[in-house]
C-alpha cells in the first residue's frame, strides 16, 4: 500500500502545469514570450490538450511561477520586443 521509501513527487501538479506551459508556449509562440502573468494563467487554464484541467487563479499562478524563480527552476527572461530593423537585426 504506502510506501516510505518511495519518494513525494519534486513538483506538484500546479507546478508541472505552469513549467510545461512555460516551455510550450517559448516553443510553439516565441513572439509572445515571456507570457504575461494573465497569458500563464490562460495557458494553464486552458481546456484543450489539457489533462486534468485546472482552474488556477492569478494569485497561485503568481506564488507557484515566483517560488519556482526562486527555487532556480525558471529563470525569466526580460526580453524586450524589437521596436525597428529589419528581422533578426537590431534596430541602427
Amino acid at each position: 500500500m504506502f510506501d516510505e521509501d518511495v519518494q513525494k513527487p519534486p513538483f506538484s501538479a500546479e507546478e508541472i502545469r505552469i513549467l510545461g506551459c512555460l516551455l510550450e508556449k517559448q516553443l510553439t509562440t516565441p513572439n509572445n514570450y515571456p507570457l504575461t502573468l494573465n497569458a500563464l494563467m490562460q495557458a494553464c487554464n486552458q481546456k484543450s490538450s489539457r489533462e486534468p484541467i485546472m482552474n488556477l487563479n492569478e494569485g497561485k499562478v503568481s506564488h507557484i511561477a515566483k517560488t519556482l524563480v526562486e527555487d532556480g527552476w525558471y529563470h525569466p527572461e526580460q526580453r524586450a520586443r524589437p521596436t525597428g530593423g529589419t528581422q533578426g537585426q537590431p534596430p541602427p
